[in-house]
C-alpha cells in the first residue's frame, strides 16, 4: 500500500518515482515543481504528526504514507501554484483543521492513545 500511495504522488505531481521514494536520482520530470511537492510533502508530514501528538493519536506506519498522499493532493488541489511554498504555508492552519475533523469523524477507527 505505501508504494501505492507514492506512485499516486509521482503521477499527480508529475514527478519521476524512484526520485520522490528515495530522494535519488534527482531527475525530476518537471524540476521546480517536483521540488515544491516534496517540500510540500514535508509540510503535510510534519503537519499530520503534530496533529496527531497533540490529540494523543498514534498514526500506524503503514497508514502514514497514505494519509500523506491524501493531505498533499488535497493541498495541490487548492494551490494556484504549486511551485510557491509560501502558498503551501499559508494552508498549514486549513489543514490542520482538516485532520482534527477527521480524527474526530465516527467510524475511523483513530482514537486517543492509552
Amino acid at each position: 500500500m505505501p508504494a501505492d500511495g507514492l506512485h499516486g504522488l509521482a503521477r499527480e505531481g508529475n514527478v519521476d518515482f524512484s526520485w520522490l521514494a528515495s530522494g535519488e536520482n534527482r531527475k525530476a520530470k518537471s524540476g521546480d515543481v517536483a521540488r515544491a511537492v516534496a517540500e510540500g510533502m514535508k509540510i503535510v508530514s510534519a503537519v499530520l504528526w503534530d496533529v496527531y501528538k497533540a490529540e494523543g493519536v498514534k498514526i500506524p506506519p503503514g497508514n502514514l504514507i497514505a494519509e500523506m498522499r491524501e493531505y498533499t493532493m488535497a493541498l495541490i488541489e487548492m494551490l494556484d501554484d504549486p511551485e510557491d511554498l509560501q502558498e503551501w504555508q499559508t494552508l498549514v492552519p486549513w489543514l490542520e483543521n482538516r485532520i482534527r475533523k477527521s480524527l474526530k469523524e465516527p467510524g475511523t477507527g483513530k482514537h486517543a492513545a492509552s
